[in-house]
């Protein structure tokens, strides 16, 4: 009989269910990774979003001198923050899935910023103790909300703290 060189239909069956085994494992894998990376960026852009807003927070109560509940357009609960400049005034309310901050000049909305907030969370203000301090708060809401124990994100400002606005030498 003559001696064939190669492989049995046995084997080859063998080396490609292998190869089907190994490639569904790196395909789990890639696709883990990428699911992490995109909630990496998620996070990271909320994150951003929120040091943004907490720093134009932080300007507008600072440079306030009085800080009121408000109506945006559309009958909307807003948060307004009264500017030493006659007729300026900067207003905060919620939207759907964010926050909006608006600049007012002389009755006209100046400039208008939205900041989308992390999924299925709220964002609130308040005013708080003796000395005013303005509090931002944005923090989970819905079923998941007894499980984060607390607010996710909180700022403390003081009312008109900004003292580049004081008339000099009482003039």
């Amino acid at each position: 009989m003559k001696q064939r060189s190669g492989f049995t239909l046995i084997e080859m069956l063998v080396v490609i269910a292998g190869l089907g085994v190994v490639l569904a494992i790196a395909t789990g894998l890639i696709y883990s990774m990428v699911k992490i990376d995109r909630t990496t960026r998620d996070r990271a852009a909320a994150h951003q979003t929120l040091r943004r807003l907490a720093a134009d927070f932080r300007s507008d109560a600072h440079a306030a001198v009085k800080f009121a509940a408000a109506e945006a357009a559309g009958k909307v609960p807003a948060w307004e923050f009264q500017m030493p400049e006659a007729g300026r005034n900067v207003r905060y309310w919620a939207e759907a899935r964010g926050l909006v901050r608006e600049e007012h000049s002389g009755g006209k909305a100046v400039r208008r910023e939205a900041y989308r907030l992390p999924e299925s969370h709220t964002a609130s203000m308040v005013l708080e103790g003796d000395a005013p301090i303005a509090v931002l708060r944005v923090r989970p809401s819905g079923p998941d909300a007894a499980l984060s124990g607390g607010p996710l994100f909180r700022v403390d400002a003081a009312l008109a703290s900004d003292h580049r606005f004081a008339k000099v030498g009482g003039k």
